[in-house]
């Protein structure tokens, strides 16, 4: 599942583009590290392993070890804009 959402009170930017995932989303055996990253320059990028998230959740400061199956959303935001929200699913089978 990819794209992205816009954040429940409608709050949108053009001006500060989406979160990306590498690797994206998909099945993996075992855990699977992930990196996220925004091209905006200066913006601050917040995570969830389901929930919407906003900056009240978790800061991504670096890669992140998925273990367990979940889908993982982010959002960037600076100056007060948040982008929409980027989510894909990522499935951990047995390895």
């Amino acid at each position: 599942m990819s794209g992205g959402r816009e954040l429940p009170d409608g709050q949108t930017g053009l001006a500060v583009e989406p979160p990306s995932f590498i690797p994206r989303g998909g099945q993996y055996r075992g855990a699977v590290k992930v990196a996220i990253s925004t091209p905006t320059q200066g913006a601050e990028i917040y995570f969830t392993d389901g929930a919407v998230p906003s900056k009240d959740t978790p800061q991504y400061n670096g890669p992140i070890t998925i273990t367990a199956t979940t889908v993982l959303r982010a959002v960037a935001f600076r100056n007060g804009i948040y982008s929409r929200i980027h989510e894909e699913q990522f499935v951990i089978l047995p390895s």
